[in-house]
């Protein structure tokens, strides 16, 4: 049976590389997808304002050929600063489980401004008092879709809070596992110090390489630089936050395999001088 703490230490080993690389994975989850701030700071980066009050603002003019009007009656009905104080309400939304509507009064009032103007400005042109509110209407709710706002908001800030508080206690429970299990692999070792520290090496390092193999593998068979959701701003935005979570998963391979690295080493060299110790007293 000398063999069995052997076994025994390798699947420890095995159970140690589990729990590194699903607590890396629910790290990385935290920080990023699951972070508003992440989110936000993602949508700054990316120009999603930008991108979304454009697409906004060519929405708006599709509407134009149907109404016979012309396009100067579009001119500033919206602003940017409008559309990111909008975002945020949805991020609220969805992360804080807020229940703020977007307010379309400004866009509604700024169009019908406009279209007065424009019609002021055309002797004898008859309007239809009910097509231009129609109209109007359309628009604002052609708004609320470019910018993703659905009545569906807070069953999904309710699913991201159950997920939430599920990662939170998984990250708990993987804490005190995997320092529970580096205590059993380090009592199993007995005196041997250096198999211990090796033994978490070999665990550290089999994590990081798993890592770093499931960066590639996913940029292999996805690619994540053709993938469109809704519209191109959020499908630009929604690209480099997967490219970041997926180079981020990448460093935390090399790091841990790092660390892997210099705990066998360190291993080694104390195995090597108390061997060097004995040989030297015999």
């Amino acid at each position: 049976m000398k063999g069995l703490p052997l076994i025994i230490r390798y699947i420890l080993i095995i159970l140690l590389a589990v729990v590194i690389v699903t607590f890396a994975f629910l790290h990385i989850a935290t920080s990023t997808i699951l972070s508003k701030e992440y989110v936000l700071t993602k949508l700054e980066e990316t120009g999603y304002y930008n991108g979304i009050h454009q697409e906004v603002e060519k929405n708006f003019r599709n509407y134009i050929d149907q109404s016979g009007l012309e396009e100067e009656v579009m001119n500033d009905v919206i602003t940017e600063d409008k559309v990111k104080k909008d975002v945020n309400i949805i991020i609220n939304n969805i992360y804080e489980g807020k229940e703020e509507e977007i307010d379309v009064t400004e866009i509604r009032t700024n169009l019908n401004n406009n279209i007065e103007k424009y019609v002021a400005g055309k002797a004898g042109l008859k309007t239809n008092s009910v097509a231009i509110k129609t109209y109007i209407d359309k628009i604002c709710e052609q708004y609320k879709t470019t910018m993703a706002h659905t009545q569906y908001e807070q069953q999904i800030h309710n699913g991201y809070k159950e997920i939430l508080q599920y990662v939170n206690l998984a990250n708990i429970i993987l804490l005190i596992s995997g320092l529970v299990l580096v205590v059993i692999i380090f009592a199993i070792c007995h005196s041997k110090i250096w198999k211990g520290i090796s033994s978490v090496g070999i665990a550290m390092l089999s994590s990081g390489i798993l890592l770093v193999a499931i960066n590639l593998f996913v940029q292999a068979k996805v690619k994540i630089n053709t993938i469109t959701l809704l519209n191109s701003s959020i499908s630009n935005s929604l690209r480099a936050i997967l490219n970041n979570i997926m180079s981020t998963i990448s460093n935390y391979g090399y790091i841990i395999l790092g660390i892997g690295i210099v705990c066998i080493l360190l291993g080694n060299l104390i195995d090597s001088k108390k061997s060097k110790e004995e040989e030297e007293s015999n």
